[in-house]
């Protein structure tokens, strides 16, 4: 089994060649067999992606497995506090306020006070927040826009990046 030399090296050798052939006005097609035919840049790019697969599947996997704990977490809470209101109601049913055991107290105690609304067009102006408005952010929709449109937005510039796609 032969090793693939870096994938720095190989991209170095590649442009290098890629140069060379635009120096010498090949055309696309010349210039794509050369580079494969010349360089190990194909190969490295194909092993590449079936290691990239092969993490987008475990990927996909670890999330399906954290969504399946993370559902079994909330099954559990949502148990536990049924039975904890059970309980409660049952002791404050039967007038029983706390029950020891060597390893926990339950008991029954009351909460601190709180407000309920019941109307709130009642409460007087006095007793109500004002809302406080958000704060101004730049509409990068509209910016975008108006840079195609040819328009100068200060403080804003198109950029053109990459991304890699692996169908």
């Amino acid at each position: 089994m032969t090793t693939l030399a870096p994938l720095y090296e190989i991209a170095g050798e590649a442009r290098a060649i890629y140069e060379k052939l635009m120096d010498m006005d090949a055309d696309d097609q010349t210039i794509a067999d050369t580079l494969e035919a010349e360089t190990d840049m194909v190969p490295k790019v194909q092993s590449y992606g079936f290691v990239l697969r092969n993490m987008e599947a475990m990927q996909a996997a670890t999330m399906a497995e954290a969504d399946r704990l993370a559902m079994r977490a909330r099954t559990m809470a949502k148990r536990s506090e049924t039975l904890k209101q059970r309980l409660l109601d049952a002791m404050v049913y039967a007038g029983v306020q706390k029950v020891e055991h060597p390893q926990f107290t339950i008991s029954v105690q009351k909460n601190p006070q709180s407000v309920e609304v019941f109307d709130e067009r009642q409460i007087p102006v006095d007793y109500m927040t004002e809302p406080k408005p958000p704060e101004p952010k730049p509409n990068k929709t509209l910016i975008k826009k108006a840079l195609q449109d040819g328009f100068d937005v200060p403080g804003a510039k198109l950029c053109q990046g990459f991304r890699l796609s692996i169908k």
